[in-house]
């Protein structure tokens, strides 16, 4: 047949062997995305429960309830106080995302962990007082007392 196209019936169909070839490897990289993701989501689950597990030795030995700051640094560094934070937020139930409150925890210790955490807040004072060149307390130097209220975490009895 004779036409005023200037594709021949050859081009499309090696054009069609392109696209299929490219949507094959399009699928090949998004499992290997996903397989990828579900490595990184259970090394976190990892981190995330120990991070529980951590909050339960501390209010163990100390018998007190520890900032997300003791914890972040009993942990040694694997989780930022940022993260802590966040994840004991959402066990709290108290995570809000914009539109309500968050129901469903994105990793799996903390949803586990929801209903069992609790909060509450206590007062830390720092005492501040002048010292001379040599670090030597002044006598009758001023004196600066700093409270701050912090939340502290620890496990439901």
């Amino acid at each position: 047949m004779k036409t005023n196209v200037n594709i021949t019936k050859k081009e499309a169909l090696n054009y069609r062997r392109e696209y299929l070839a490219m949507l094959a490897e399009v699928a090949a990289r998004r499992d290997k995305y996903f397989a990828m993701r579900a490595k990184i989501m259970a090394a976190e689950n990892e981190v995330v429960a120990e991070m529980y597990t951590t909050l339960e030795k501390l209010v163990a030995a100390t018998g007190k309830m520890p900032t997300a700051a003791q914890l972040t640094a009993a942990m040694g560094g694997k989780m930022s106080r940022h993260e802590v934070v966040g994840q004991l937020t959402v066990a709290l139930g108290e995570h809000y995302n914009g539109t309500g409150r968050t129901s469903k925890a994105t990793h799996k210790p903390t949803q586990d962990a929801k209903g069992r955490v609790k909060a509450d807040y206590k007062r830390v004072s720092q005492r501040f007082a002048e010292v001379d060149e040599n670090g030597k307390l002044v006598p009758g130097g001023a004196t600066i007392t700093k409270t701050d209220t912090v939340k502290v975490y620890g496990f439901r009895g």
